[in-house]
């Protein structure tokens, strides 16, 4: 060999050495830091990679989705459903143990036995990363997940570029997990396991605006996750890896998200939750999916659409709902909002069908119609349509719009209509009501009162 070669790979070899040497002390330090926590000594003031990190970290309230709901024999229905995120948060005693024995069977064997850190599991990472060149497993806890997770979506929910920097570039990846262990280890001590366990996995991504448990379980099963069994469990718990690389709905993911699933319910017949037996036996089940796409806003129902869309401007209209349109906005599709309306939804489609019959949407007349119906004694608006296809787009095309023909301009609405003829009928009604006859007159002509013309 020669010299230069010699050279090469003595440098090589004290550069690994080096990097051992110096995660050595790293995990030395790190082993120390729940003992010197729980001392009260504290660790800021001599490491200077916690400085200005928060000492404890409460749970983000994550986006979730808003429903609109009309009547129906005396019981809501949901008509519409706004969101960002499709996301709807439920408790622990929601979700199935299937889901919950999968998840800390694949991602945290341990969890119940650590507080936050399992630093066994991170020292074995960390060596693992150094020897492959950082391409080994990450040592997380749930609960160090969890932390991450509330960080990225407290900094997309504030709007901050530099926030959501923080925790997605790379040039930050050593400061987050300093932070990830010391934000665990002060959530575990605030928080139950049950309540960190929900919160995570109310949090995880499923997909494209797919986001938590519940609407994970319901837009790739069709049920509620309070009702997955071992294979649709172990499912969702695969994609806790990595969602879009794992998902069972990409035709390309369908080998890949299959062997992910069956390496998680052997994860939990080692774990001891299942035998054997059942987990060779779940592996033999295909994925079954029952996919329920669910589209958000009111064109979702076109029957529904005109009288959602009175509701949603009466949202940003009113200042309960927040000091800005933008922020009442932000809240319809954050919020987790449950709007309960005066719909009857079996006369408002009634309604929508009379209407579009007599004047279709593309009738080439091109005349417009609207039909309001009102609770007579309460002023309940029951019913709300027009004759054309709700659209927000600037398509243009035929019988599409997005103005309401009911209201004015501050709720979506024209500058509106002349009522013409159409108001003689009232006009008479209140003549006669005050005592006048059919034949009664009015004498309309000037008559000079003093200096006044009347």
């Amino acid at each position: 060999m020669s010299e230069k070669g010699k050279k090469s790979k003595r440098e090589g070899g004290w550069g690994k050495l080096l990097g051992l040497s110096t995660l050595a002390g790293l995990l030395s330090f790190m082993l120390l830091v729940p003992f010197v926590w729980l001392g009260g000594l504290g660790v800021t003031a001599t490491v200077s990679i916690f400085q200005n990190l928060p000492d404890f970290i409460r749970p983000v309230n994550a986006a979730e989705a808003s429903n609109i709901y009309a009547v129906k024999d005396g019981k809501p229905v949901l008509v519409a459903r706004f969101f960002n995120e499709n996301r709807i948060s439920v408790g622990y005693d929601e979700i199935s143990p299937n889901m919950i024995r999968a998840a800390i069977d694949t991602e945290d064997p341990r969890f119940y036995e650590h507080a936050g850190v399992d630093w066994v599991s991170l020292t074995r990472a960390s060596l693992t990363n150094i020897l492959k060149g950082g391409t080994g497993p990450g040592g997380s806890t749930i609960t160090m997940q969890y932390v991450k997770n509330n960080l990225l979506e407290a900094a997309v929910l504030s709007g901050d570029p530099e926030a959501i920097a923080m925790q997605t570039d790379r040039a930050h990846a050593l400061q987050r997990k300093f932070q990830e262990v010391r934000l665990a280890l002060a959530l575990e001590k605030n928080y139950s396991k049950q309540d960190i366990l929900a919160g995570y996995l109310n949090l995880s991504f499923f997909g494209t605006n797919i986001n938590g448990v519940e609407a994970a379980s319901e837009y790739y099963f069709g049920i509620h996750a309070k009702d997955l069994d071992i294979p649709q469990a172990a499912m969702l718990a695969a994609m806790l890896k990595g969602a879009e690389d794992y998902r069972p709905d990409v035709a390309d993911n369908k080998d890949r998200a299959l062997n992910r699933r069956n390496y998680v319910i052997q994860n939990m017949a080692d774990q001891g939750d299942i035998t054997q037996a059942e987990a060779d036996q779940y592996k033999q089940t295909p994925i079954k999916l029952n996919i329920q796409h669910v589209p958000t806003g009111c064109e979702a129902d076109q029957k529904t659409a005109f009288f959602c869309d009175y509701v949603v401007w009466t949202i940003r209209n009113s200042p309960e709902f927040g000091p800005t349109q933008t922020d009442r906005e932000a809240l319809l599709r954050r919020g987790g909002l449950d709007i309960y309306t005066t719909m009857d939804i079996k006369l408002q489609r009634v309604a929508d069908a009379a209407v579009k019959k007599w004047v279709p949407p593309t009738d080439k007349s091109k005349i417009g119609s609207s039909a309001v119906s009102v609770q007579v004694g309460t002023g309940r608006i029951l019913a709300l349509t027009q004759n054309r296809i709700y659209d927000q787009t600037d398509s243009n095309l035929p019988g599409h719009t997005s103005v309401n023909y009911s209201s004015d301009r501050a709720y979506g609405g024209s500058s509106g209509f002349q009522t013409g003829s159409t108001y003689k009928i009232f006009t008479l009604a209140q003549w006669l009501s005050t005592g006048h006859h059919l034949m009664d007159h009015v004498d309309a002509r000037v008559k000079e009162i003093g200096r006044a013309h009347v």
